[in-house]
């Protein structure tokens, strides 16, 4: 596997196609959400991008301080092929875009709103709550952040 960072000019159209192709499956296919995923964000942003020879298969980004939080930077829209789950990189890309923000920007947190399926997994990863549960776009989430 392969695993890149690239800003958004970096990344070629059939990349960005497919990044958006794999969001659309996972979070509205799969999870059954109707929500608007072109947010404006994904130009500001870091993506990391992992392939399985020459097809994405995963992917994330990484959100500049005062994109989505004014004091934080941010990880968003993880998302795993269903036929490359259970294997551990999900974790292997947090650790790595943890490092990744931890390079390119200062910042002293980062923070994300995880679905609260996942609560679990990202409080394993150095993630504390803090927040109640809340729906974001009908699915419960929790608010987490990481000092740094």
């Amino acid at each position: 596997m392969n695993f890149e960072f690239k800003t958004f000019e970096q990344l070629t159209p059939f990349e960005l196609y497919d990044i958006l192709k794999l969001r659309v499956e996972i979070f509205s296919v799969e999870q059954k959400v109707l929500y608007n995923d072109l947010d404006d964000k994904d130009q500001k942003c870091v993506h990391l991008i992992v392939r399985d020879e020459d097809t994405i298969i995963a992917a994330l980004r990484l959100v500049p301080q005062g994109v989505s939080y004014d004091d934080a930077t941010s990880i968003g829209r993880l998302v795993v092929d269903q036929n490359y789950r259970r294997r551990g990189l999900a974790r292997e890309m947090i650790i790595m875009a943890i490092d990744e923000i931890k390079q390119r920007w200062s910042c002293d947190k980062i923070t994300l709103s995880g679905q609260l399926y996942l609560k679990e997994f990202y409080e394993s990863l150095g993630f504390e709550t803090v927040s109640d549960v809340y729906l974001e776009d009908t699915l419960p989430h929790v608010k987490l952040d990481l000092n740094l």
